[in-house]
């Protein structure tokens, strides 16, 4: 005898069955998940939720939160957030950028380290494993180490579709710690050399140039002051680094010859040729930093000596100050006689009238004056630089222009060794006497 039930009876008891154990789809038989109201379980098929386009999508009537579809216009999953849709996930033709760097490149326990993502404009998810603060949410963060070791840091950065890339990479600690100090570099007349020390990657440079010969303070035919330049430099411990410093111009008096050219490029100053009391100042030599050599290829910083001036006479033959992309001129003759002109980044100086001689790439214009004497005389140097300034003739001298690599305007901006200075500045016609150069860490 066969029991029919009725199909209503079927449905009520199903229904109880489902509601209490949830509902498993699948081609195998078996039992959902207990957390789970619904679930579907293949392993040769996936879930596919409605699919519709964006105009389709903001027609739905009062739409549910949580209502998750996928959107054909743009190609994204979306859910109902709030009063408006919010993309899950979306396709992604070309992953963001998640490269990075960091300095300095081999830091020491305690020291700050500069983590920098290469693409702006995204969403970053740092992780520092060990490091202070452990996580980050900042483009560029900066993170420290209490104990030596290798650290794995991850960047995962996502973009406005969705799209998310990573980036991984060892930040070795050594366990030298925070050090620091100083050396003063004064003229010697030679070059001097710097060895970095050890658990040293980050340096400060500071360069006066030289005055051109006898006053720079004021008074009648006063020479030029030497320059000024800063910047904050990545170093890595046992480099080599090449300092000259540059010396005050000479004083020629009254038909006694030229002076002696100063080193590192001063201009000689020349009284030669003109009997009467009076004289001319050479140039002031540039002071400068070198890497990889001792060539003038290898400066990458310079501050510009400044020029000589025309002694003895009126105030207006004053030497130009050194220092700037483009150092100061040298004064005329009561506007009548040109001065000789400063360098720029790409040439030397102009030598001034009565055939002052011009500056070249290092070194300032010499001062030629009148050997036959009764004629123009008193020819001033000009400062040593980058490139130096023009030679004055009864008349100022140019100074020497600066140079640091990366500064915005200088020729070319970044030295071809790589080294590249952060922070810099430059000031024009700062010292007065020999050069200097401080290197701080």
């Amino acid at each position: 005898m066969k029991l029919r039930f009725p199909l209503i009876f079927v449905a009520f008891v199903l229904s109880g069955l489902l509601s209490a154990q949830g509902v498993r789809i699948a081609d195998t038989p078996g039992q959902p998940d207990s957390s789970a109201g619904l679930e579907v379980d293949y392993t040769d098929r996936g879930f596919l939720p409605p699919r519709m386009t964006a105009v389709q999508r903001n027609a739905i009537a009062n739409p549910a939160q949580g209502l998750v579809l996928y959107n054909t216009t743009s190609n994204c999953l979306e859910i109902r957030h709030g009063n408006g849709w919010q993309t899950l996930s979306c396709q992604c033709p070309q992953p963001p950028s998640a490269q990075f760097s960091f300095a300095p490149a081999q830091p020491g326990t305690g020291q700050g380290v500069q983590f920098s993502a290469a693409s702006a404009g995204l969403t970053y998810a740092w992780q520092f494993a060990g490091g202070t603060p452990a996580s980050s949410v900042s483009q560029s963060p900066t993170v420290t180490w209490s104990q030596a070791g290798s650290y794995a840091v991850v960047l995962q950065v996502t973009d406005a579709n969705g799209c998310t890339a990573s980036d991984t990479q060892s930040v070795t600690v050594s366990s030298c710690g925070v050090v620091s100090g100083s050396v003063t570099f004064n003229y010697t007349g030679s070059a001097q050399s710097w060895v970095v020390p050890a658990c040293v990657t980050s340096i400060t440079v500071e360069l006066w140039g030289a005055s051109g010969g006898g006053s720079s303070t004021g008074g009648s035919g006063q020479s030029g002051r030497g320059g000024y330049v800063k910047g904050d430099l990545v170093v890595n411990p046992g480099e080599t680094y090449y300092v000259y410093v540059g010396q005050q111009g000479g004083v020629s008096y009254s038909n006694g010859g030229p002076t002696s050219a100063a080193f590192n490029g001063g201009g000689y100053g020349n009284a030669h040729g003109y009997p009467t009391p009076s004289g001319a100042a050479g140039g002031g030599g540039a002071s400068d930093l070198r890497y990889g050599g001792q060539n003038l290829s290898d400066r990458i910083m310079v501050a510009g000596g400044g020029g000589g001036g025309h002694i003895n006479y009126d105030n207006n033959r004053r030497g130009g100050p050194g220092g700037n992309l483009t150092a100061g001129n040298g004064g005329s003759n009561n506007g009548i006689t040109a001065g000789g002109t400063g360098g720029s980044q790409t040439s030397g100086g102009v030598g001034g009238q009565y055939n002052g001689a011009a500056g070249i790439l290092g070194q300032g214009g010499h001062g030629v004056g009148d050997p036959s004497g009764g004629g123009p005389c008193c020819a001033a140097g000009g400062g040593g630089g980058y490139y130096g300034g023009g030679g004055g003739n009864h008349s100022g001298a140019g100074g020497g222009s600066s140079y640091i690599s990366g500064y915005a305007g200088c020729v070319p901006q970044n030295h071809a060794s790589g080294k590249i200075f952060s922070n810099s500045s430059m000031q024009q016609g700062q010292r007065h006497g020999n050069g200097q150069a401080v290197i701080t860490w």
